[in-house]
């Protein structure tokens, strides 16, 4: 997100291009006053009954405790929460290496620690391998995908840090797998690419993506 001009002119693009805006990223930080931009609720209302997902991070914390944090989190996000649901949207906890909600499995216990229906966790590879927990992210996906609002991912060259944003064509983790597990989850949102700050030009990144997501789909489908 950046401003309601620029969302007012994507949002004609996309719909002139048929095509959907399936996120938009900004932070809620608990911890400040107010805890989003205000002019996000302008950007709900002109959302509204859109499949679009507010997919947020939430700043870990610099002056609260962790219990003391858990509960403004709690409280802003159920606000928040409510916010979202007035226009028909729903909240995607972004699982961000140095946020508040690191990993997915962070993101899933802020989730369900707020209870409300219009906010749920996100399941982000990269960040996975980022937070130290890539060994285990078949286990992570397994839990968290079920309830989860967003999924995106990415080649992942496993042994390499720098290397765990790649194309989905490169890398050495296993992403049919990651399809396969992740249809059997019953998940049934969008999957999201990851391409920050992969090299090359974004058109050929892009078509190298899309070619190896068509060979990487289950014989019975995947999602869309």
């Amino acid at each position: 997100y950046t401003n309601n001009r620029d969302l007012e002119t994507w949002i004609r693009v996309y719909r002139e291009a048929g095509l959907k805006i399936y996120g938009l990223y900004f932070p809620v930080a608990p911890e400040k006053t107010p805890a989003w931009n205000p002019a996000i609720n302008e950007a709900i209302a002109m959302l509204k009954g859109s499949e679009t997902v507010l997919w947020i991070t939430i700043p870990a914390p610099k002056t609260m405790t962790p219990e003391a944090y858990d509960k403004a989190v709690t409280k802003t996000l159920r606000e928040f929460g409510d916010l979202a649901k007035a226009s028909g949207l729903r909240v995607a906890i972004y699982a961000h290496a140095g946020c508040h909600a690191a990993s997915a499995a962070d993101s899933l216990r802020i989730a369900r620690m707020v209870a409300h229906p219009a906010v749920g966790p996100s399941y982000n590879l990269c960040h996975e391998f980022l937070t130290g927990n890539g060994d285990k992210a078949m286990e992570t996906l397994r839990a968290v995908a079920p309830e989860a609002v967003r999924v995106s991912f990415n080649g992942v060259d496993t042994a390499d840090r720098k290397r765990f944003i790649l194309t989905l064509d490169e890398g050495n983790f296993d992403i049919p797998a990651f399809l396969a597990e992740l249809k059997r989850s019953g998940y049934k949102g969008p999957v999201g690419h990851q391409f920050y700050q992969i090299p090359g030009e974004p058109e050929a990144n892009l078509r190298k993506a899309i070619d190896a997501w068509r060979r990487y789909q289950p014989k019975e489908g995947a999602p869309k």
